[in-house]
């Protein structure tokens, strides 16, 4: 009986598997307790590693592209969980649009704390208030697919300041998803 116990012991410790790119980044983001960079609470990132926050494509001041609450839901994330592409449906003109947008962990310049990031958007040639809606809704497509982000820091989405997981105030939070390198710290595009 005992070397029963200690085959299967054996097999269930052997088959523990690492945690995947998209658990890690999870992990990175809900865990942490990542707050909003004005203090004004969490980020409210869910256990699936998404959240709700606002997305304005143009110019507050076209009322045909207005800026709109959107949940952000994780769709991809590289192979050493610094970058994630983030997917959402945005109302535009009758139509459900899927966009995107890229988030990164990297680090602020003026602290060198560590925090999420939203990523550069490449193409932003901004469309004019008089375009037609079918070149309005041709630049959303565009500037906001996958492939249009850079892995450089754009405004900052949180900063980290204490573990969710944790009742100890002010504890050190785990530090596996802090940039590796000073030439990582804006994360790294997946072709």
């Amino acid at each position: 009986m005992k070397k029963l116990l200690i085959l299967v012991l054996l097999f269930s410790a052997c088959s523990v598997t690492e945690d995947t790119d998209k658990q890690k980044w999870i992990d990175s983001v809900y865990d942490q307790g990542w707050y909003w960079a004005s203090n004004s609470g969490p980020v409210p990132f869910l256990s699936n590693g998404s959240f709700e926050a606002s997305f304005l494509p143009w110019d507050k001041t076209m009322p045909d592209m207005p800026i709109r609450r959107v949940i952000y839901v994780l769709d991809e994330v590289n192979e050493d969980s610094t970058y994630a592409y983030y997917r959402f449906t945005y109302h535009f003109n009758g139509e459900n649009l899927i966009l995107y947008y890229g988030i990164l962990h990297g680090v602020l310049d003026s602290t060198g704390e560590p925090g999420i990031f939203w990523a550069c958007v490449k193409n932003i040639t901004e469309p004019s208030p008089s375009d037609s809606d079918s070149v309005k809704k041709a630049w959303l497509l565009k500037t906001f697919a996958k492939g249009n982000f850079s892995n450089h820091i754009n405004n900052t989405l949180g900063l980290k300041k204490s573990s969710r997981t944790s009742t100890i105030e002010n504890n050190t939070p785990r530090d596996f998803n802090a940039p590796r390198s000073k030439d990582n710290y804006s994360g790294t595009i997946k072709n």
